[in-house]
């Protein structure tokens, strides 16, 4: 089987530092390859159409419409290629567009986005089939395409996330360290959502010291500026070792629609690392059952959570039974196991050929 992945992204330079890309292209690559089958990925924009006779499967991330995309959807179907639409984000509801994390946090207008999410709707009768990473967008995928399949294919860890998270392992320096690692202004709101929180923990705990990582906008916050350690950018690669050496991680989000569809992978990571996570709900999250994830479905209740983290012993009492617990269940391979039984077996390919030749 020779599968092709599409991205949106450009991947002339720091391909892999693109979150997307890299758990919904890259990653699964990895696991194909890893299986006997080939695999690679390229840009939509640096693809030609023509080029695609040799694959059996292409799967497009995040599919928005335009000239290009309906070339290769035209190309596919006379060739008789499966052409998957893949979305890790709630991104093809047009009215979803007022409670987006764009327009939430000022970076565009809701005319803007409306517009965008309006090309990917578009996009989707192109495709023979869709995966999704989470089961809140499976359910709002069948209301926009109620008769066609839809699978959800969790992100998964990549071998390399594992193999540098073993060797990261150990480094906790002692201390109550917080770390938010949101990536980019996209978080802002949700930091601000818990500010107030976690302003009363770190001065009620003068040693404690909230790490934030990415681009975060603390106007508003009100957070002891004596008590937070800044790292505006960090290479993805060194990521592990920045996470170990937290007691716990952050990920609060906003009760909306759009971020109950996000996907686990904050937790995941932090996992593989044996650092618990405190997290907002997200229908992906509420499928795992683990010590050392706690799930904080009122804002009441995060400083509760914030304060079981004084305890010394809070880190290494879940820390080995997170890192058995990924290793097992939250890797790419094993994310993708049932999808690859589908896409490899004979019934797969002889409904589609009846239908391509229909």
């Amino acid at each position: 089987m020779n599968v092709l992945f599409i991205t949106h992204a450009r991947l002339d330079r720091h391909a892999y530092g693109d979150g997307s890309t890299r758990y919904r292209c890259f990653n699964h690559a990895e696991v194909l390859q890893d299986n006997n089958h080939q695999a690679e990925v390229q840009s939509l924009t640096n693809l030609r159409a023509s080029d695609l006779g040799r694959y059996d499967i292409v799967s497009c991330l995040r599919p928005i419409y335009c000239q290009k995309l309906q070339q290769v959807s035209d190309f596919c179907r006379a060739q008789g290629i499966h052409l998957i639409a893949d979305f890790d984000d709630l991104l093809f509801d047009p009215t979803m567009a007022e409670r987006s994390p764009k327009v939430l946090n000022s970076q565009a207008s809701v005319a803007h986005v409306q517009n965008q999410f309006r090309k990917h709707a578009r996009s989707l009768p192109l495709f023979d089939e869709l995966t999704v990473s989470t089961p809140a967008l499976a359910s709002a995928a069948r209301k926009q395409c109620a008769h066609t399949r839809i699978t959800v294919l969790r992100n998964g860890l990549s071998a390399y996330w594992l193999q540098h998270a073993e060797q990261a392992r150990g480094t906790l320096t002692g201390g109550v360290r917080l770390s938010y690692l949101p990536g980019n202004r996209s978080h802002d709101r949700d930091l601000r959502f818990i500010a107030p929180t976690l302003g009363r923990f770190l001065k009620a705990h003068p040693q404690a010291i909230l790490s934030l990582v990415g681009k975060v906008g603390l106007r508003g916050t009100a957070l002891p500026r004596e008590q937070l350690h800044l790292t505006p950018w960090v290479d993805y690669y060194s990521l592990p070792e920045l996470i170990a050496q937290s007691r716990v991680t952050l990920a609060p989000l906003l009760d909306t629609p759009f971020n109950f569809a996000k996907s686990h992978i904050k937790f995941i990571e932090s996992a593989a690392l044996g650092v618990p996570a405190l997290c907002s709900p997200t229908s992906d999250l509420l499928e795992h059952d683990i010590d050392g994830l706690t799930i904080i479905k009122y804002e009441s209740d995060w400083e509760h959570a914030l304060n079981c983290t004084v305890d010394p012993d809070y880190r290494a009492a879940c820390g080995d039974a997170l890192i058995n617990y990924a290793t097992q269940h939250c890797t790419a391979q094993a994310q993708y196991a049932t999808v690859l039984k589908h896409w490899d077996s004979s019934e797969y390919w002889n409904r589609n050929r009846s239908a391509m030749s229909a």
